[in-house]
């Protein structure tokens, strides 16, 4: 299970910050929900394992073509994880693999596509989240 760092208002109108697992974003929202809890901010918390010192940057030419790999796959019937699997083996780029193989672990677990790439909000803007979303 995930970790997710969250700021929420309670219906009495105090604010609290504090951490809930989930099995994704979503589900711990839902948790939330249950508990009258208006969300202001909520992330993922990042393993300790995955914290890096220096991080290699993932160029937006990069992302575009991942874009245009997953759609083509995807087009032509291969599965999600298939075609996440391809696109990572195919990077050179160690940051970008690292995030793929996360993503799909997630999509492995059940995860939706847009909430597997969430936690990598610097890589995928939520713009690119939205479109998925609505996609």
């Amino acid at each position: 299970m995930a970790v997710f760092k969250y700021t929420a208002v309670t219906p009495e109108g105090q604010q609290i910050k504090s951490s809930i697992e989930g099995v994704s974003l979503t589900a711990a929202e839902n948790d939330l929900l249950r508990q009258n809890l208006r969300i202001v901010k909520i992330r993922q918390k990042k393993k300790f394992t995955e914290l890096e010192v220096s991080p290699e940057r993932v160029p937006r030419q990069e992302v575009m073509h991942f874009s245009r790999q997953i759609a083509a796959f995807v087009r032509t019937g291969i599965p999600i994880i298939d075609a996440v699997r391809v696109v990572e083996e195919g990077t050179d780029n160690k940051r970008f693999k690292l995030i793929l193989a996360d993503v799909r672990e997630q999509l492995q677990g059940g995860v939706p596509f847009s909430e597997a790439l969430a936690p990598h909000s610097a890589v995928f803007p939520t713009y690119y989240l939205g479109i998925l979303r609505s996609a």
